[in-house]
């Protein structure tokens, strides 16, 4: 710079030699500014990433274990006889039934509409013990045909009942013989709040379960039927009970559903004074003079009160 300008300056206090020392100076505490607002805004996330605790993971659910036994449960015998056509109508699938299933349930898949005109609606699920061997569609069509013959207990259009995989009326469980004692100790007791008599609105109940497999039932001994809970042993469906014999295993089939339904609807175990026993006497045991029944209505026409309209595979596969 000449004299000219030095003087310049100077008359102002100014040195010349200083500007570029102080715009150098102004442009370093401009910069330190900025770094110190842009630490600044990264001091709360630092913070929390040291003091945030770890995220956990929600475990899987898992199935409640089944109660032990009240009492000892007998084994029983083996069941010696060959698998015939009726067995496969049933949906066996062969009649080594193991004692002790794993105590879990899966769901049989199937969605069915109800029929105008053919009764209030009873919504049906069907599940099946893990561990045992069943062939699902047949033994959900014949659980559906039994239970919506005109002899049955929608006669004359009284209820239809149809299947669901979502929540149901009706929960019909077929598990081991060790699972059936523990799960229903009484399964006798019904209900009691009397005949189901007005239409059932689980249509509209939250959304279906998984088909694959649906958590353990919860044990209650005195409140199956109250529960809309049904479970029937494996065991007793495959070998049929003796006071039906060799020759009519189906219709003890159809009694195990018939009767166990009724208590579901609030009928007692009645008694038998001769002739054929009505639905609800207990045909377990010994029957007197009385002949077995598996039917509600036994004077009523054979046949289906609904159209039963079975898109599913003539075979499930299975399990």
């Amino acid at each position: 710079m000449d004299r000219e300008g030095s003087r310049l300056f100077a008359g102002r206090g100014i040195r010349a030699r200083s500007i570029p020392g102080g715009i150098l100076l102004v442009a370093l505490a401009f910069g330190v500014g900025i770094g110190a607002g842009w630490l600044t805004s990264l001091v709360p996330d630092f913070y929390n990433a040291l003091t945030a605790p770890e995220p956990s993971v929600t475990p899987s659910p898992e199935a409640s274990p089944l109660p032990s036994p009240t009492a000892a449960i007998p084994t029983p015998e083996p069941i010696v006889r060959e698998l015939d056509d009726d067995d496969l109508l049933a949906g066996l699938l062969d009649l080594d039934v193991p004692f002790r299933g794993e105590g879990t349930f899966s769901v049989i898949p199937g969605e069915t509409e109800p029929t105008e005109g053919a009764g209030t609606v009873r919504w049906v699920r069907i599940e099946f013990e893990d561990g045992l061997s069943v062939n699902q569609t047949a033994l959900a069509d014949f659980v559906l045909d039994t239970l919506n013959d005109n002899r049955g207990w929608g006669s004359e259009g009284r209820m239809q009942f149809v299947e669901t995989e979502g929540v149901p009326d009706v929960r019909i469980l077929f598990a081991s013989p060790y699972t059936s004692e523990v799960l229903c100790t009484d399964p006798h007791l019904s209900a009691a709040t009397g005949p189901v008599a007005e239409e059932s609105e689980a249509a509209d109940a939250p959304e279906a379960t998984s088909p694959d497999a649906s958590p353990t039932a919860e044990a209650q001994p005195e409140t199956c039927a109250s529960q809309g809970v049904i479970v029937i042993s494996q065991y007793d469906w495959a070998a049929g009970l003796p006071t039906y014999g060799e020759e009519r295993r189906q219709d003890s089939r159809r009694y195990l559903l018939g009767h166990f339904v009724g208590h579901m609807l609030g009928n007692d175990d009645q008694a038998c004074r001769g002739g054929a026993a009505p639905l609800m006497v207990d045909q377990e045991g010994a029957l007197g003079d009385c002949s077995p029944n598996p039917w509600a209505y036994p004077s009523a026409e054979p046949g289906s009160v609904v159209d039963l309209t079975d898109d599913a595979a003539a075979t499930a596969e299975p399990s």
